[in-house]
């Protein structure tokens, strides 16, 4: 969705997942996301709209979070992870 900008996002995203969670947060949350993102995505597939349910996603958590993030304001970051994985779950896994 982002091209060439996404490069750089992600890598925010990996070291917060690296640095942060699994060394200050519950890493059970972190196996969690390992362990369902694969169906989450499937979900998300048979959704018609998906491209407006990504841009969405984006837009609520991943941008929030990068922000949360680069202002080292690694609680807000984890709180969006989880309120995320929460509306994710819900909303797509196993559909």
């Amino acid at each position: 969705m982002l091209g060439t900008q996404a490069e750089g996002q992600l890598n925010v995203l990996r070291s917060f997942r690296d640095k942060i969670l699994t060394e200050h947060f519950s890493g059970a949350e972190v196996e969690k996301y390992y362990t369902i993102s694969a169906s989450l995505l499937e979900g998300i597939e048979k959704v018609a709209d998906k491209d407006a349910v990504f841009k969405d996603l984006y837009n609520k958590y991943i941008a929030t979070s990068i922000n949360a993030i680069n202002q080292n304001d690694e609680a807000t970051a984890f709180a969006l992870f989880r309120e995320a994985m929460q509306h994710l779950t819900e909303m797509y896994l196993y559909q």
